[in-house]
Parts: C-alpha cells; structure tokens; sequence
C-alpha cells in the first residue's frame, strides 16, 4: 500500500510516499498507529494535531474517508495536513 504525504507532512518526512505492507485488512488508525511507531515525526505531528483538537485529513483513492475506514492491499492513502483558511 502506498501512503502519500502532502504539504507539511511531506517536509517533515523528506518524501512524497512510502510503501507500507499490511497483513491483511486493517483500519486507517491501525496503519496511522504503525506509521507512528516507526516514524518519530509522525507521531509528534499527531500529538500536536490531537492536543489542538484537530485532525489531519485522510483520503483513500482519492475519497475522504475517517479513521474507522478499512483498508485493502492495494489501496493508496493520501495524508493532508489541516488546513485553515476563509
């Protein structure tokens, strides 16, 4: 599974994806989990974002999804930063 970093999640992680292999059919906080437990920046970065009361954006073949969402094999998930704006 690709998993894709857009905006600030991008500087932060020096790339613009990394390939990630599941055992199977997992949720998107299950992989947002294992993303934290092997990428130190990451999970600062969510740290912050849930201390804010915010959350980051998550998008899986390009449609919105919530961290409940299963994921299949195959499935590429982009990671966006919150925005803010008017």
């Amino acid at each position: 599974m690709k998993v894709r970093f857009f905006g600030i999640l991008r500087d932060f992680a020096g790339v613009e994806s990394v390939d990630v292999v599941l055992g199977g059919s997992v949720k998107v906080k299950e992989l947002l989990n294992l993303l934290s437990s092997k990428l130190s920046w990451f999970n600062d970065f969510l740290k912050n974002v849930e201390k804010a009361n915010i959350s980051i954006i998550i998008l899986v073949n390009d449609h919105l999804v919530n961290e409940e969402y299963l994921l299949n094999e195959g499935d590429e998930v982009t990671l966006l930063p919150p925005a803010a704006g008017g």
